[in-house]
């Protein structure tokens, strides 16, 4: 594992896979997670999704209340939040604090800061998206309780990746052991990879040794939309072993020709 440095204001490689290095944190930049922590939120993912299917959940957080606090339009995001907190015996506080949303003092003009500082005299813990690039980061930064980015204006959605990435290590069989194949996998992100903040820390996160094969991430996408250079540069930084080959084109039947995902 890499020693934990600074990274955007937050500690890197930090959340382990020792889960006391998660209790209590606020996730806000998949710069946090660790390739050994990649791989506890995997198996845990794996066993929850196995409780679910079998009993449906459990009350391991009763008593327990989570604040969501969307400045932006989401359905599956906060929907995704909220039914975990309930199948797993908790409940949630929900606040629209976007344009026309009438659950938010910020129609009145409260600071965003004030807002969450608010909240968490209630809840134990808040899930927060909101426009402005770094301001989940900031507010964090400030907070007393863990808070779980949901997305910041074109900065990162960590938990969006995270599924992405959960997705890719249970579809290609990634988390056996031995793994099915040493041969690379090639994944294509594909579109508007200027602004998509899903694809920035999905392509962080594969930057890790997570996977346990080679990665060649294949950037598709119009010369105008292209992945900023400060995501390619962080991949080629994290990527010390050289297991992640970056690619860029414009031509999508070539980009697609031979991909994994």
């Amino acid at each position: 594992m890499s020693k934990p440095t600074k990274s955007e204001g937050w500690v890197a490689n930090s959340l382990t896979s020792d889960p006391k290095s998660w209790h209590n944190s606020s996730l806000v930049s998949v710069s946090q997670i660790s390739s050994s922590g990649l791989r506890l939120l995997c198996s845990s993912a794996a066993s929850m999704r196995a409780l679910v299917r079998a009993e449906g959940g459990d009350d391991r957080l009763k008593h327990r209340i989570l604040s969501t606090v969307f400045y932006e339009p989401s359905t599956r995001t906060s929907c995704s939040f909220q039914t975990a907190m309930l199948r797993l015996g908790g409940t949630f506080v929900h606040v629209d604090g976007g344009k026309g949303g009438n659950t938010s003092a910020a129609g009145k003009g409260e600071s965003l800061d004030d807002t969450i500082a608010c909240l968490q005299c209630y809840t134990d813990a808040t899930v927060l998206r909101h426009p402005l690039k770094g301001s989940v980061p900031s507010v964090a930064a400030k907070s007393s309780k863990p808070v779980l980015s949901a997305g910041d204006g074109v900065g990162e959605h960590p938990t969006q990746a995270l599924l992405d990435l959960f997705t890719i290590w249970d579809e290609l069989g990634l988390g056996s052991d031995p793994p099915p194949s040493d041969e690379p996998i090639v994944i294509v992100l594909l579109g508007d990879l200027k602004h998509g903040r899903t694809v920035h820390s999905l392509a962080k996160l594969l930057s890790t040794s997570c996977t346990g094969r080679p990665v060649i991430l294949r950037y598709c996408s119009p010369p105008s939309l292209k992945m900023p250079e400060y995501v390619k540069e962080y991949v080629a930084n994290a990527s010390t072993t050289d297991h992640v080959t970056q690619e860029e084109t414009d031509d999508v039947q070539s980009a697609l020709e031979d991909a994994s995902v």
